[in-house]
């Protein structure tokens, strides 16, 4: 397993992962069809420091990624946002915790004092993941989230970096 930062020509490969991500995985937000591919966005956004990117390769393969989006605004700067995401077939073999051990490095060379993310509480792979690596929870959106006729929760999770 490889764990790096996106490259600039992967964009494309990177967008198509994060469709197939959804298509097989009832807990990303986005349904099928609804992601629509922003590759010139993705680039401005790395290019100006708003956005980092690392991706999971197995053999040569993209198979997971991890999102970091940096706030724009003063007072939150210090903040990074996560979004993840793993193919089906590649969960259990620690792409997860790499790629979080991966952002939380570049975090704190950065200067990055917090890390945030949202979870379906249902997904209670994911929620021990994050517990796993030091996140806490630290409130719930209640109904935020609906899905085949039914409104649950998200977990608001955070990492205080030292």
């Amino acid at each position: 397993m490889e764990i790096r930062k996106l490259k600039e020509n992967e964009v494309d490969e990177f967008e198509r992962l994060r469709v197939q991500i959804d298509g097989e995985s009832e807990y990303m937000v986005a349904s099928v069809g609804e992601r629509k591919p922003q590759p010139t966005k993705i680039l401005a956004d790395i290019a100006d420091g708003r956005l980092i990117v690392f991706v999971a390769l197995v053999d040569g393969e993209m198979v997971g990624f991890l999102g970091a989006q940096r706030h724009r605004f003063c007072k939150i700067r210090h903040t990074l946002y996560l979004f993840m995401g793993v193919l089906a077939t590649f969960h259990g073999r620690g792409i997860g915790t790499a790629l979080l051990k991966a952002v939380e490095k570049d975090a704190r060379d950065l200067g990055i004092h917090r890390l945030e993310l949202k979870v379906f509480e249902r997904n209670q792979i994911a929620v021990g993941l994050y517990l796993k690596c030091g996140f806490v929870r630290e409130g719930v959106e209640r109904d935020s989230v609906f899905m085949n006729g039914v409104y649950s929760n998200s977990l608001l999770m955070g990492k205080i970096l030292d």
